[in-house]
């Protein structure tokens, strides 16, 4: 049990438990693991209530709502990716050349742009051979759809499943320790994931999903949690692919806030409007860097608490 205790005395994607003993996974792990990887996923339609609140219509981008929320998201990502995704992966046990994790964020920022390079250009020839006559500034409107919905939302939807692959990695790992320490995982998720899916609500909404299309989307990518625990349970150190899988998420929450997001919201000039969004996207920050804190603590703590 002290072994265990100290293993998992850091963050929940550290992946100190690189290699799980199978003779450990009874059916209990696997229920529990499943599980918690499912109740992680339900709280994609969270914002769902908060939207009954705070009505952000659908996601049309011209309320003074769907702005705020808009930064709140953009801080949110790089809050994220500074305070949490890179940060794990430099605090990693195993010696980690620092050289490759630059490297592989690189990867996925240019592995998104030229994703949505590619959606643009195809999605431009289609407007082009169907609408001859369409005017240009209409036609670079539609470039950035797809599917009728805007590239943007389906870029974040892919770096989610990759995030929560690694979460659903980790779920696997803590409870094939000890149930508590899964248990006890699962909240610590659950805490960062809840303001993160608010953000990543009002980016769908954003793109052009409705409220309930946004929400279901939402949900399909919580199975990448339930790969995770199925893959971690059963695959011998799959675990060591977060050393990549992680630095290559963050890089593509680079290339959404700043690349995607973050333009459209300097367009405005009024300095009141300029405030409130500065404001949200510290509050977003902020609030990642609470949760950070509030989960570095619980694990420094656990073994005073078991």
């Amino acid at each position: 049990m002290a072994m265990c205790l100290r293993q998992i005395n850091g963050h929940i994607h550290s992946q100190k438990i690189l290699h799980i003993e199978q003779d450990r996974v009874t059916l209990t792990t696997w229920v529990s693991a499943l599980t918690s990887a499912l109740v992680v996923g339900a709280c994609g339609v969270f914002p769902l209530v908060v939207n009954r609140w705070v009505k952000l219509g659908s996601g049309s981008g011209d309320s003074k709502w769907m702005k705020a929320i808009l930064s709140f998201a953009v801080g949110g990502l790089l809050g994220d990716v500074f305070l949490h995704l890179l940060p794990e992966v430099w605090g990693k046990p195993q010696k980690i050349d620092s050289l490759w994790t630059g490297l592989w964020t690189l990867c996925g920022l240019v592995a998104f742009m030229l994703v949505e390079k590619v959606a643009k250009c195809t999605e431009q020839q289609r407007v082009k051979s169907s609408r001859v006559d369409q005017p240009l500034q209409n036609s670079d409107k539609h470039c950035r759809q797809w599917l009728g919905k805007d590239i943007t939302g389906y870029l974040n939807l892919a770096a989610n499943c990759t995030d929560n692959f690694t979460h659903g990695l980790a779920i696997a790992a803590s409870y094939a320790a000890n149930p508590v320490v899964g248990l006890l995982t699962t909240l610590a998720i659950l805490c960062h994931e809840v303001p993160h899916e608010i953000g990543d609500f009002a980016i769908l909404l954003s793109s052009g999903f409705d409220c309930h299309s946004a929400a279901k989307a939402q949900m399909f990518t919580s199975f990448g949690g339930v790969v995770g625990v199925v893959a971690g349970l059963t695959a011998e150190h799959v675990c060591s692919a977060t050393h990549w899988l992680l630095p290559f998420t963050a890089g593509g929450f680079l290339y959404i806030a700043l690349v995607t997001i973050l333009p459209d919201l300097l367009e405005s000039v009024c300095l009141s409007d300029c405030l409130t969004k500065g404001a949200c996207l510290l509050l977003g920050t902020c609030v990642m860097a609470m949760v950070t804190i509030v989960e570095k603590k619980s694990c420094t703590h656990m073994p005073a608490l078991l």
